[in-house]
């Protein structure tokens, strides 16, 4: 994809997916909005290393830092 790691932004739902974005160098917001999720299920998605971590895509959007917003 030709893009630096530093400049990507993960949404993930699984603790080894996390990890594996955190160990990439790349920025990662939890996502517990799943069906198979509860809320509860965020403190591990931190504790892997997500920044933070969201169970609805409304609260996502509000967290999206505004280096990857374009705005057309």
């Amino acid at each position: 994809m030709r893009v630096a790691p530093a400049e990507c932004l993960v949404i993930e739902d699984s603790v080894n997916g996390v990890k594996a974005a955190v160990a990439a160098g790349m920025d990662v917001i939890g996502f517990t909005g799943a069906s198979h999720l509860t809320p509860a299920y965020g403190d591990r998605l931190l504790a892997a290393g997500a920044h933070a971590a969201v169970g609805d895509f409304g609260s996502l959007t509000r967290l999206v830092p505004e280096r990857f917003v374009q705005l057309d």
